[in-house]
């Protein structure tokens, strides 16, 4: 009695079997036989038989098989049984050689060994697997497909191992060097010739793997009908690219054609965001963190070839460019494109014998780290596209190393790019560009006429030569900046424009590699360097200005004598008003009309708080405000521009209107030089400067408050003189630029300024010495001893100056500029001029090398302010802003780059306010502790 297979009851061994064993525990049967134990109803039989297999060549046979069989199982064909393995098994009949499941003929085995080696055919290269870098494994997977592929394929035309052998060849990611299964698939397509479709690379029976069209050809071929547009999409226009999949699996079965929607974003996202990569001109940037140890055991690889469908149906192969290609040398090439591609792969990694079968993890896994999706405009027709090209980097890994958290984790990204060929923009914008900088040096040139007309060379007592030099450098610089941040400015509003406000397709975006953001950041960096050298310049000028005070105040008397009959010393005249005038001076200075705390927070306001600053994403529609494309930095140049010059023009326009109605802190300034009955010499070049006129109209400014407003009253009803420098002139025109003569400029610098100079240097030194040698014999310094005079340690002014002889130089300079201007009133109609229409553009200044009289230009504008920051806006604006652009660059983050912004202005503003103060008490000799 034996038991039934399902151990439910015992049988006998029937008289169809051979008894029973012992051993087994069960009934055996002849050879080629099997056990019977149930009827054809499905009932058992009173007791077990035995049947005859029908192919009796491939059943196991009954009685030697140390198993129970119950069904006639078949090895396959070319198969034989191995019965010197327990249990037996199945192993290639003789004259066949076994291929991975399945066998060959030896010959046909040994053809394709010979002629491309299995040993190397199923080698696989990982040249960057981290964390080991380069990685060879002996492939269980190819070893398992390879033979049975590459007998068939090549020997059979069949089609299904064309497939495989195909895809094998881009597990090794297209590898042609000798011998790999790459080298032998195009060997194959080389013999069988014929193409597919006139595709070349294409051929019968096989897969199309390769491009064999030169680079240049494969990326501009105008195949594509369709033509895009920005907007909706109709019959004969689309916004909205459709692309297909061809899917196989490993073993090469044909999974069938399918759209694609997020199959090549490895990020989770939505499905709203994986339709955005195909809306025509809509670039899009996503990354995100991916669990790279999920490929090891995701789903087996999956390769797929792409295309985009075209507007009649058909479809069109997209090029496929993989970055870590290498050719036969190793080298890595970047202009062969192929067709098929997978996302992982977590089966070439494989090395153990019998790995592939048994699904054990691959030792090294490949993932699409980086994927990128490139349309290109066709040249001359934007709305046309050239074949979309798809670039993918792979990364390797070692599991080994998961073991450490740092490789179990890393960062994937996928981009799309629209973009267009800018040769011929940069050879339009190229030609501007030589305009402009030919222009720009005939303007140099001029402009240095200018300098040395104003400046004779025989006249200074400096260096001339370099004094020219220093000065037509910076004057290069000064039009270059200006010239090129207009240049700059419209030529990314050219992109602005006409990229984001159509639906036409004018142009697409440069592609972010391009030379032309190269040539962007280069020439923009070199603009804000330059304004830079520009604004420090302009900070060295009026911080270097010579300031003087005419006090045209006189005497009110004499003290009386000690005796009734003798005279006293004539009463001096108060110093107050001078310092009172040098005080308001000093404020002026540092003040601005443009308030840049408003422009920041106007500029933050609309970029920021309002979303505005998305205009400037990498798609062409403006109502879309979403941050889920990248910024483009053309735009945000562009769009940050017209925001910052429109907030501050505004504020110009908007002060312009007031002071209709509301006076400027300059004409205040001018009043109150006439009401204090003091003028002011400013002189910012050699012989360039200002003069403002500060005559009382009341003859005197020292009096009593009662005093003061009669004096006030009797001007409102033009019963005085008036404030003007001509007394017959009704303008009251107080401001004047003007030109002083050499004579006066060498009295000026040697009755006065290097007068004080030296007085100064004289008596600093002298009190630096005395303070070093109290120091040394531990006595308290001059400051600190008692009943001293507390010097203030930033002040200009020594306090052991000789004042009666500085202040004796000071009134014969007061006299010679007295004089100056008691000349100029008198010869008036000679000296005083206005300035034509032709002199007020041009700027050209009278040639100062042989004149010997003052010249003075009238100036209702009061220019004067081009010694103040108030007067320098137009440069102080375009440098604000470039350093805004440079930080917005850097940062990429809007409100970090307005608050550096402010940070710089108010740098520079504290620089030219404590260089300024001590540059004005230099020059006053008003001590700094009474400048508040």
């Amino acid at each position: 009695m034996a038991p039934t297979l399902d151990q439910s009851l015992c049988l006998s061994c029937g008289s169809g079997t051979l008894g029973f064993s012992s051993t087994l525990k069960e009934c055996i049967c002849a050879s080629n036989s099997i056990i019977v134990e149930k009827g054809q109803d499905g009932a058992y039989l009173s007791s077990k038989t035995c049947v005859t297999c029908a192919n009796a060549s491939s059943t196991y046979p009954g009685p030697q098989q140390p198993a129970k069989v119950y069904a006639c199982t078949s090895c396959g064909t070319n198969k034989q049984y191995d019965t010197s393995t327990t249990p037996w098994s199945c192993v290639c009949s003789t004259g066949y050689t076994a291929a991975g499941d399945s066998c060959v003929t030896t010959t046909n085995f040994n053809t394709i060994d010979t002629s491309n080696p299995v040993s190397a055919a199923i080698k696989v290269q990982y040249r960057d697997a981290q964390p080991f870098g380069s990685v060879s494994v002996t492939s269980d997977t190819l070893r398992y497909y390879y033979m049975k592929a590459a007998v068939n394929c090549k020997l059979y035309k069949d089609l299904t191992a064309c497939q495989v052998l195909g895809n094998l060849c881009v597990l090794q990611l297209y590898d042609p060097s000798t011998y790999t299964v790459c080298y032998l698939f195009t060997q194959i397509g080389l013999l069988i010739g014929t193409t597919v479709n006139n595709r070349n690379g294409w051929y019968s029976s096989l897969p199309w793997l390769y491009y064999t069209d030169a680079a240049s050809t494969v990326l501009t071929d105008k195949e594509i009908q369709l033509t895009a547009t920005f907007g909706s999409g109709s019959s004969s226009t689309v916004n909205q690219f459709t692309f297909v999949t061809a899917s196989y699996a490993l073993n090469g079965t044909y999974l069938g054609l399918n759209e694609l929607t997020s199959e090549l974003i490895l990020c989770p996202i939505s499905s709203t965001d994986a339709k955005q990569f195909k809306q025509f001109g809509t670039n899009v940037d996503i990354s995100c963190t991916l669990n790279v140890t999920s490929y090891a055991y995701a789903s087996e690889t999956v390769f797929y070839d792409l295309y985009l469908k075209d507007i009649d149906g058909s479809l069109v192969p997209v090029p496929i460019l993989i970055t870590n290609y290498r050719d036969a040398s190793g080298t890595q090439v970047s202009t062969q494109y192929v067709r098929r591609f997978f996302l992982w792969d977590n089966v070439s990694g494989k090395s153990a014998s019998g790995a592939y079968l048994a699904k054990t993890v691959a030792s090294v896994i490949r993932y699409a780290k980086k994927v990128k999706f490139t349309f290109t405009s066709q040249s001359g027709a934007a709305s046309k596209i050239y074949p979309p090209v798809v670039t993918i980097s792979y990364a390797e890994v070692s599991t080994s190393s998961f073991a450490d958290s740092q490789y179990q984790t890393a960062t994937a990204t996928f981009q799309t790019i629209y973009t267009m060929d800018p040769a011929s923009f940069k050879e339009t914008a190229q030609g501007f560009f030589i305009t402009i900088h030919v222009l720009l040096g005939v303007l140099w040139i001029f402009r240095a006429y200018k300098w040395a007309r104003a400046n004779p060379p025989m006249q200074t007592n400096d260096n001339y030569t370099l004094r020219f030099a220093a000065r037509t450098l910076l004057i290069l610089l000064e039009g270059w900046a200006v010239a090129m941040f207009w240049f700059i400015f419209a030529y990314t509003t050219y992109w602005l424009f006409f990229f984001k406000g159509s639906n036409t397709v004018y142009v697409l975006l440069p592609e972010s590699t391009s030379s032309v953001y190269e040539l962007f950041f280069i020439v923009t960096s070199l603009v804000i360097a330059c304004q830079t050298v520009r604004v420090l310049d302009i900070l060295h000028q009026q911080t270097s200005a010579d300031v003087f005070l005419l006090d045209w105040e006189k005497s009110r008397g004499r003290f009386e004598g000690q005796q009734g009959n003798q005279r006293g010393d004539v009463a001096p005249v108060s110093v107050w008003r001078s310092l009172f005038i040098t005080n308001e001076y000093n404020e002026l200075q540092a003040t601005r009309d443009i308030s840049v705390e408003l422009t920041l927070f106007a500029v933050l306001f609309f970029m920021r708080g309002v979303r505005w600053e998305y205009w400037a994403t990498a798609q062409p529609h403006s109502s879309d405000l979403s941050s889920s494309h990248p910024i483009d930095p053309l735009l945000r140049y562009a769009i940050s521009s017209w925001f910052w010059l429109g907030i501050t023009a505004t504020q110009h326009v908007v002060r312009k209107i007031f002071r209709r109605w509301f006076t400027s802190s300059a004409e205040e300034f001018t009043d109150l030089c006439s009401i204090t009955n003091t003028s002011v010499f400013i002189l910012d070049d050699y012989f360039h400067g200002y003069y403002i006129h500060g005559v009382s109209p009341g003859g005197r400014a020292d009096g009593s408050a009662v005093e003061l407003h009669e004096m006030l009253d009797l001007e409102a009803e033009s019963l005085s003189r008036n404030r003007g420098l001509i007394h017959d002139d009704h303008s009251d025109l107080q401001t004047f630029e003007i030109f002083i003569p050499v004579e006066m400029r060498h009295k000026y610098d040697s009755v006065y300024k290097r007068f004080v100079a030296q007085e100064l240097s004289i008596s600093g030194n002298a009190l630096r010495r005395r303070s070093a040698l109290e120091e040394k014999a531990n006595l308290n310094p001059v400051q600190g001893r008692p009943g001293s005079v507390p010097q203030p340690s930033h002040s200009q002014i020594p306090r052991k100056l000789d004042w009666r002889r500085l202040e004796t130089q000071r009134k014969r300079l007061d006299q010679i500029l007295k004089a100056c201007v008691e000349t100029v009133t008198i010869e008036s109609s000679r000296l005083i001029h206005d300035k034509g229409f032709w002199e007020r553009f041009l700027g050209m200044p009278p040639d100062m090398q042989f004149r010997t009289e003052p010249l003075f230009y009238r100036d209702p504008h009061g220019t004067f302010v081009r010694t103040l920051l108030s007067g320098r806006e137009y440069d102080l604006m375009l440098w604000d802003l470039l350093i805004f652009q440079m930080w917005l660059l850097i940062t990429g983050n809007c409100p970090v780059a307005i608050l550096l912004t402010y940070f710089a202005d108010k740098l520079f503003v504290y620089a030219r306010k404590v260089l300024g103060q001590r540059n004005l008490s230099r020059k006053t000799l008003v001590d700094e502790c009474f400048l508040i």
